[in-house]
């Protein structure tokens, strides 16, 4: 199972979560789901999670990644995460913006 770089605190005041806190419970959803539709449609999920990451949020987001090719292994990580990676960097070449996919 994946270990959340940073765990999400119980919010007191019942607000939703910030998107951050949903970077570690993606990754989980997207190691653990059976369907590969699903895991694909998480995978996207967790890329735009946030339009335009700041330095913290793109590190986190890629040590998820990282996490997450390592727990599923190199068959899954070259069937469902790189052409998540190639389809956003061409996205992100469309909007003037693939400096960050490219890090991962």
């Amino acid at each position: 199972m994946l270990q959340a770089h940073s765990t999400p605190e119980a919010r007191a005041d019942g607000r939703a979560p910030a998107r951050a806190e949903l970077v570690p419970v993606l990754a989980a959803l997207i190691q653990e789901h059976r369907g590969p539709a699903a895991r694909d449609a998480l995978a996207h999920t967790l890329f735009n999670l946030v339009k335009r990451p700041s330095p913290g949020q793109r590190r986190m987001i890629l040590a998820a990644w990282a996490d997450l090719a390592a727990a599923i292994g190199p068959a899954r990580t070259a069937e469902e995460l790189l052409p998540q990676c190639w389809e956003q960097v061409g996205a992100r070449q469309q909007e003037g913006n693939p400096a960050w996919v490219s890090e991962v």
